[in-house]
């Protein structure tokens, strides 16, 4: 598991690509660690489907990107790509996913 990198920096370092990304894969590593059991998301985690949603859909295109730095064009863009291969629903169920992941994010803000 990643640990979150310390918030006693500079904010011109929190704006940085560099922490973003460091934030990112720590959000990432504690969101799928089925060892902690001390967040209130561990139904979602422990959901195999959810898991294949992200690292299938999400993590290749928006995966590897600082957090703070997606914005909503990426997301439509995402969108847009994945409703040219599969259904509606399936492409709001890994956007519901995206928005947890999210949330998630903002909570360990």
């Amino acid at each position: 598991m990643r640990n979150f990198p310390s918030q006693v920096v500079s904010d011109a370092e929190k704006l940085s690509y560099d922490y973003g990304l460091k934030v990112a894969q720590a959000i990432e590593s504690e969101w799928f660690d089925k060892n902690n059991r001390s967040s209130r998301y561990v139904h979602n985690r422990d959901n195999f489907h959810s898991k294949r949603k992200y690292l299938n859909h999400i993590s290749p295109t928006l995966g590897n990107r600082n957090i703070k730095s997606i914005t909503a064009n990426d997301i439509q863009k995402l969108q847009s790509a994945k409703l040219k291969e599969l259904a509606p629903k399936t492409v709001n169920n890994i956007l519901g996913e995206l928005n947890t992941v999210f949330h998630y994010a903002l909570d360990k803000e």
